[in-house]
């Protein structure tokens, strides 16, 4: 399984927090931030059912019975 990362998804190109440019309508710098964020936490959302679908297949298939026979230790 190859797993490709969103665009804009690298932590060097995520913008830093920052105070509001305004009250009013977003600027067109803050709507592409925007995008941004939204494509890290889709990819933080992808992270988590990729690490948790190899967990459920050691606990359903016991994978882990040779090195802890209990696979909450």
């Amino acid at each position: 399984m190859v797993v490709k990362p969103l665009p804009v998804t690298s932590l060097t190109l995520m913008p830093a927090p920052y105070q509001p440019h305004s009250e009013d309508e977003l600027s067109h710098q803050e709507r592409a931030d925007l995008e941004a964020c939204k494509a890290g936490v889709d990819n933080l959302r992808n992270a988590f059912r990729i690490a948790g679908k190899p967990f459920e297949t050691m606990s359903v298939a016991k994978l882990h019975r040779e090195e802890n026979p209990n696979y909450a230790a």
